[in-house]
């Protein structure tokens, strides 16, 4: 390859990143912020109502951290605020011990507890596995669910106040 066509890829590469928001500098992104303290623009406009939240599951984010436990999660989670409906689908594997529950928890932040707002999936499932399902939320449980303020968590045999948990945030996509 010659110069001028090694030239001529860089910089379309280059120009290719920075149109993607991934420029060359060595920059670190903005922290994650709870939907409601996002300024609209910052959110997508009417993401809540696309899909918009994630979650990643760990032991670590449990209040207080699990120790000696190997499970990870992730969960996509979606609102619709014209039917007031959450639907999610929560993927784990790894976990300590039998599953004994699963549940959405509110309202909380990171660091706090807080109690069972929408109950996901009771005792039963494998240790390892994908929960699907959806609720009708009350406009108090929306409210939270919209600004950061709930948490997905997976309890188990061996730690019943919860093995894995993730804070329910916005994602644009």
């Amino acid at each position: 390859m010659s110069t001028l066509s090694k030239t001529a890829l860089a910089l379309l590469a280059a120009t290719a990143l920075a149109g993607c928001g991934m420029g060359m500098k060595d920059e670190k992104p903005a922290a994650a912020q709870p939907a409601a303290a996002q300024p609209a623009a910052a959110q997508g406009g009417s993401m809540m109502n696309h899909g918009g939240m994630m979650a990643t599951l760990s032991p670590a984010s449990e209040v207080p951290p699990v120790a000696n436990s190997q499970a990870k999660g992730d969960a996509m989670v979606s609102y619709d605020p014209a039917t007031m409906m959450v639907s999610w689908t929560v993927n784990y594997s790894g976990l300590s011990s039998d599953f004994a529950g699963a549940h959405i928890h509110g309202p909380a932040g990171p660091g706090a507890n807080a109690g069972v707002m929408v109950p996901l999936a009771s005792a039963g499932s494998a240790p390892n596995g994908k929960l699907e399902g959806s609720a009708k939320l009350t406009p108090e449980q929306a409210q939270a669910l919209q600004s950061g303020q709930t948490y997905i968590n997976i309890h188990t045999a061996n730690n019943k106040a919860g093995e894995l948990r993730g804070q329910i945030m916005a994602h644009k996509m």
